[in-house]
């Protein structure tokens, strides 16, 4: 749906393609598909994972570089 939603964003100027664009019910349904396969994809693809933060994710470290370097 992604990429349907970019196209959609960036050739908006057509005339067809901005009745979409400003149409309430595709963002409703855009926006309601993206959630629910968000919500199945928890359900069924990870169900025993648990929900804990990764301390050597990319952003920590970030992060952590930063605290570094403006700390002083």
């Amino acid at each position: 749906i992604f990429p349907f939603i970019l196209w959609i964003c960036i050739f908006n100027e057509r005339p067809i393609i901005n009745k979409i664009y400003r149409s309430k019910i595709f963002w409703i349904v855009a926006l309601l598909i993206v959630l629910v396969t968000y919500i199945l994809r928890l359900i069924f693809v990870y169900p025993n994972v648990p929900m804990d933060y990764y301390e050597n994710n990319l952003i920590h470290i970030i992060i952590d570089l930063f605290n570094k370097i403006f700390a002083k």
